[in-house]
């Protein structure tokens, strides 16, 4: 059978989540395309205060110390 996506796989859905913000906000300046806006306007948003970027710190560097 197919697959189940896991709920937070931004990855999977990038294309419709950029056409979808665009969109609804009416910006021109969020790249030309799905990849350009998960750059442009998606990574700066994982900073180190959050979940996701711990999670990638502890995935690539493993435990520190």
């Amino acid at each position: 059978g197919a697959q189940q996506k896991p709920a937070d796989d931004v990855k999977s859905i990038k294309g419709q989540l950029y056409v979808a913000v665009k969109r609804e906000l009416a910006v021109v300046q969020l790249g030309n395309t799905a990849d350009a806006f998960a750059k442009q306007a998606l990574a700066p948003l994982i900073t180190p205060d959050t979940a996701v970027y711990q999670a990638l710190e502890a995935e690539i560097f493993g435990p520190i110390g």
